[in-house]
């Protein structure tokens, strides 16, 4: 009987020290990122003001579910992510999508002048421009990837709608090296890629 509590004893205290050991040890340093850069803004409100032709709004961009969290995923396997914890997205994805597009848009576009769903020239536009995310990631194959829909639809004098587009898409940048810092910076190639691929068939509508 005595063995038993002095075992039940030792390994209590052996539990203690463990949960001790694990709690002293330093915490990883989370790093955050940003997917549009701070200089993107100004040059958005430069290029958009000094248009006159077609005024095209974005709406609010839908997500897939998983893309809504703040910690940044990767693509394991056919069905399998992974989610990082110590690599997190500054702000929601959301909203650094909707910076980045728009900035490439306007900057890509001679005509047309693309701006967000909050601004108070809105009720102007002729058009919409409607984004749906599917996936937005960096796989285990060295590469990320950018898919979904878009519409552009425009607006008519009796309230209803005219589909001018509809298209699928998907994207990929080959990743040339390891860490968290280039896939973003190839994320945000692919937002390029995508602005470049609306502007060409906007102007051909």
């Amino acid at each position: 009987m005595k063995n038993k509590m002095k075992m039940k004893g030792l390994s209590t205290c052996f539990f203690i020290m463990l949960v001790s050991a694990c709690s002293t040890q330093p915490a990883v340093k989370a790093n955050y990122y940003l997917l549009n850069e701070a200089s993107e803004h100004s040059a958005m409100s430069t290029d958009s003001n000094s248009k006159d032709g077609t005024l095209i709004v974005l709406e609010k961009i839908k997500l897939s579910g998983y893309l809504t969290q703040p910690n940044i995923a990767m693509q394991l396997a056919d069905h399998q992510l992974y989610f990082s914890n110590n690599h997190i997205w500054a702000e929601k994805l959301e909203y650094g999508i909707t910076k980045s597009l728009l900035h490439d848009l306007n900057k890509k576009s001679l005509s047309t002048r693309f701006i967000s769903k909050d601004s108070p020239v809105k009720n102007q536009s002729s058009a919409r421009l409607i984004l749906e995310v599917e996936h937005f990631i960096a796989t285990s194959n060295s590469d990320v990837i950018l898919s979904g829909q878009y519409w552009i639809i425009s607006n008519k004098d009796n309230d209803g709608m005219n589909i001018n587009i509809k298209q699928d898409f998907h994207l990929s940048q080959t990743l040339e090296k390891d860490g968290y810092p280039h896939s973003v910076s190839k994320m945000r190639q692919l937002i390029t890629d995508l602005s470049t691929e609306i502007v060409e068939l906007s102007d051909k509508n």
